[in-house]
């Protein structure tokens, strides 16, 4: 269900200089709550997940470490506590599947995938019905 992106490693027919291979979304196909991020991050790169860098740790939980002092802690998410679902009952993916930098999204870039992310969003919803998406 989730777009394919296994050959798309870049966008905007090279304008996006520094742009890494896509990250598909994850999560059950019935779930009742999508959660779209804005685009990946290197951690994101790297493991093929969404939302799994400081910004997914913050969210849904998980260990961080510290910059300084190399440190391990756990972190308890702010979505578990808050909302009470958890991660593995969601469906996560982002508007942009790419990383450039960690910049915000630039508008040919929300151009280029947008219509990909309303497709997934249709099918998402064709799947369990009228979906709560949190962005």
């Amino acid at each position: 269900m989730a777009t394919d992106t296994r050959n798309r490693t870049s966008c905007g027919e090279g304008r996006s200089q520094g742009t890494w291979d896509a990250v598909p979304a994850e999560g059950k196909t019935t779930a009742q709550i999508a959660v779209v991020g804005e685009r990946p991050g290197i951690t994101e790169v790297k493991e093929g997940r969404p939302l799994v860098g400081p910004s997914g740790i913050e969210l849904f939980g998980g260990w961080y470490e510290e910059k300084r002092g190399g440190r391990r802690h756990c972190h308890t998410g702010l979505w578990e506590r808050l909302v009470g679902v958890p991660r593995e009952q969601l469906y996560i993916t982002n508007l942009v599947k790419t990383f450039r930098g960690g910049e915000t999204p630039e508008q040919w870039e929300i151009d280029e995938w947008g219509p990909a992310l309303l497709t997934e969003m249709q099918q998402f919803q064709a799947k369990a019905g009228p979906p709560i998406i949190v962005a």
